[in-house]
Order: structure tokens, then sequence, then C-alpha cells
């Protein structure tokens, strides 16, 4: 297989998974599945700054600004200015995000099962370290490491 069809079926994957991702969180959770991993981020590390998250989840900034903006105004997180720098923004889960966090692990859980189905334990692991190596070789080393939230099997 040629490197450029790789990459396309990549992109088309990508595509399906998130397109498949979004329409049942949506239904289910009524939040997308962007709005579910950075859920999942600021439960784990409740009051991080927001550059934390635009790192975890490898997005610039002005977009994580806009998606905190988003689930501050749904009620799933707070946004406070951090003490020691007034220019930095930490947030903070709030009751209502913990909720989606709990109803949407399993629905999370479910849907890593049905892309693993039918693999053997190492061929989801090979799977994974080629994820992995394309995320790092991506960032060029440069951005932080998955958070705990996003790199454990259920996650």
């Amino acid at each position: 297989m040629s490197p450029p069809r790789l990459f396309h079926l990549m992109h088309l994957a990508h595509h399906t998974l998130f397109k498949e991702a979004d329409r049942k969180l949506m239904e289910k959770l009524g939040i997308s599945s962007v709005q579910m991993s950075a859920l999942f981020i600021i439960k784990a590390n409740d009051g991080c700054l927001m550059s934390y998250l635009a790192g975890a989840m490898r997005m610039n900034r002005s977009a994580v600004t806009t998606l905190a903006q988003r689930l501050e105004k749904a009620g799933l997180v707070r946004r406070m200015a951090d003490t020691e720098d007034g220019r930095a923004t930490r947030l903070f889960i709030t009751a209502e995000g913990k909720r989606l966090v709990k109803k949407g692990g399993p629905e999370v859980q479910k849907a890593n099962a049905e892309l693993l189905a039918g693999l053997s334990a190492e061929e989801a692991r090979l799977i994974e370290t080629f994820l992995l190596s394309i995320i790092e070789r991506g960032s060029g080393g440069k951005s932080a490491p998955l958070p705990a939230a996003l790199s454990s099997p259920s996650a």
C-alpha cells in the first residue's frame, strides 16, 4: 500500500469515526466527541490551564477558547482567571460536567470495544503503537504527553 493511499484511508477513517461518534454522543448526551474529550481531560486535571487542555487535545488556543466558552455556556465547566497569572484561565468541571463524563465513559468504552472487535491483543497493541508514533512525530516531540484520561484503554 502506498503512503498517499494510507494517508487518505486514515483521513477517511478519522472522518467516519468522528461523524458516528458525534452522532451517538449528540443523540445520547447532547455533546460532541471533542467536548466529551475535553471533559474527560478537565475532570482528570480539574483546575487545569486552558493552555494545558490545548496541548493535551492538540488544538490551537483560539479553538480551545471557543470550546471552553461552549462548555461553560452549557454549564459543564467553570472558567476562572489564574490567581498567579491573570492572563491565564483555569478550567473546573461542574457537577453537570461530571455527570456527563460518568454517562459518557461507558459509551466511549463501547466504541473502543467495537473498534477492536475481531482483533487480537497483539494487533490492538500494534495499532495503538502506530497511532501514538504518528502523534509523536506530528508534534515534533514538543507537545504535552497524552493525558491519562485519554491514554488508558477505557478512554
